[in-house]
């Protein structure tokens, strides 16, 4: 069994990986920053802040690890409203399984 204090390792370990984001927004690739990161017993979330000067059609999102590989990737369509902030959120959830 995982311990609290080995899923919390492991949760904080996830979160070290991550450098940046990036969205494809009009079929150009925008780099993004972490806005917030939030660990809940066995979850852990990295959002994107995409504020009001990003509009568009969104066509994929992802999180890029500090070595520029893809760790999470979201293919969704998604028009983005100038007027408005979007939070872009990536949950990842860790499950022990016996084996």
């Amino acid at each position: 069994m995982i311990t609290q204090d080995g899923m919390r390792e492991i949760t904080e370990q996830i979160l070290n990986l991550v450098s940046h984001g990036e969205v494809v927004v009009n079929n150009e690739t925008k780099q993004i920053e972490v806005c917030r990161t939030n660990i809940t017993e066995n979850t852990v979330k990295i959002l994107f802040m995409l504020d009001d000067t990003v509009k568009g059609e969104i066509t994929s999102s992802r999180v890029i690890s500090k070595t520029g590989k893809v760790l999470l990737d979201k293919a969704e369509k998604i028009t983005k409203n100038v007027t408005r902030g979007l939070l872009l959120v990536f949950s990842v959830r860790l499950t022990e399984v016996e084996g």
